[in-house]
């Protein structure tokens, strides 16, 4: 891979996932903020979804707390001995939840509201199973979500459809030959996601008309939404009424990271927008209409970091791309700052509160607009906010190495 390929892909990679971070530094005793090899520089790429095992109280044979435990602060349970291990605390809160979360997508899957019924088909399988992400379909759940999404002329319903059947990846056989990108396109024309998905297969079926002349759709889309950073919100919906705030918190965090897995289009623009193909005045025109609406009518830090690339790519000012840059990290460091993350106290009750109110404002305003209303209430400046986001962050990676550095196997040999 060229440089230029190399710093395009980081640049616009973007750092959607604020509950993954912190919820990934609160789900590890020791925080491990590796973001991949892709990311060079502070929020441009979250990390990947972190496994979780079921683990109880770290205890020895009389029941006494293991001379290796570590006392972590749960909401509604007080300090809880656990293992010093990664995923103590993760297991620990899985085997909590557990219950909640069946009760959860029970209501999901028996909701009268489609876009909740089919977030929880989407969901089946994937959270309170012993991983994150989980386990693949069933045939049945994706027969049912396809069924549905057929018949319900709702382009998000639609869209969890799509991402069921991984037609973004591969064309579908089964049931899953009744839902195409080209439906999805029609169902939502103002949208660009369906275009740019329908443009990235055209390339990989090596029709460059069919890939020009979708591109040019999504350019001219007013609108630009994957659906998948909305599943919270769908799933919303039927969270009973009884699930305590830890249990809200916890199941959040794990739903958020099953939406980050969810796979985005996005990277057909670099594909297409290559230096070569930027010299045609038509090529230019149309991705700098995609540039510009990413930045402008871009609802995540994954819009406005993909918006911000492409326009460096395009040749727009210095300034002005900095500026979209710093405005980037001052929004990611607002809301990551926001949530707590310590791995021992991350979980209490105050920790659960500031959560949740975090939830909420990223359900009503988007993971954009609820970090702009924290940002403003902060006080800070935007400068400000970005230089504290790239001390944190820079922090964090110094504790990461100082981790792989421990953990390395010695030689006593010498």
């Amino acid at each position: 891979m060229d440089d230029d390929r190399k710093k395009w892909i980081a640049a616009a990679a973007g750092a959607a996932a604020v509950l993954l971070i912190a919820g990934g530094l609160m789900l590890r005793h020791r925080p491990n903020p590796d973001p991949g090899p892709a990311a060079t520089a502070p929020g441009d790429h979250p990390p990947a979804p972190l496994a979780v095992s079921a683990a109880a109280p770290s205890r020895d044979a009389a029941g006494k707390p293991r001379i290796n435990a570590v006392e972590v602060e749960i909401c509604g349970r007080g300090k809880v001995p656990l293992g010093d291990d990664d995923f103590a605390v993760p297991g620990f809160l899985e085997a909590t939840t557990h219950k909640a979360w069946e009760r959860w997508l029970s209501a999901m899957l028996d909701s009268g509201d489609n876009r909740a019924r089919a977030a929880g088909l989407l969901l089946k399988g994937k959270l309170g199973n012993g991983e994150l992400v989980g386990k693949p379909m069933t045939d049945e759940s994706r027969d049912e979500l396809v069924q549905l999404a057929a018949g319900a002329g709702d382009p998000a319903v639609y869209a969890m459809a799509v991402y069921a059947c991984g037609i973004l990846s591969a064309p579908a056989g089964g049931s899953c030959s009744r839902i195409s990108l080209s439906a999805w396109a029609a169902l939502d024309p103002g949208n660009a996601v369906p275009w740019l998905s329908l443009a990235a297969a055209a390339r990989a079926n090596h029709d460059a008309a069919a890939e020009a002349d979708a591109f040019a759709r999504a350019a001219a889309a007013g609108s630009i939404n994957a659906y998948n950073w909305s599943l919270l919100s769908y799933a919303e919906t039927d969270m009973p009424r009884e699930t305590t705030p830890l249990e809200r918190q916890f199941l959040s965090v794990e739903l958020m990271g099953v939406m980050a897995a969810l796979p985005t289009p996005y990277r057909i623009a670099s594909m297409h927008c290559t230096a070569e193909a930027l010299l045609q005045a038509d090529v230019h025109e149309e991705c700098n209409a995609l540039a510009e609406l990413m930045v402008r009518q871009g609802t995540t830090l994954l819009d406005l970091g993909f918006g911000k690339g492409l326009g460096a790519r395009l040749g727009w000012p210095k300034q002005r791309v900095d500026a979209l840059e710093q405005e980037r990290d001052a929004l990611l460091g607002a809301a990551v700052l926001e949530v707590p993350h310590d791995a021992k106290e991350g979980w209490s009750c105050s920790a659960a509160e500031r959560t949740n109110a975090y939830l909420g404002r990223f359900d009503a305003l988007g993971e954009l607009g609820a970090a702009r209303e924290i940002l403003e209430r902060s006080g800070e400046t935007v400068p400000s906010m970005a230089l504290k986001w790239k001390a944190y962050w820079e922090q964090l990676r110094k504790e990461s190495a100082g981790q792989v550095q421990e953990d390395q196997p010695q030689d006593v040999s010498r």
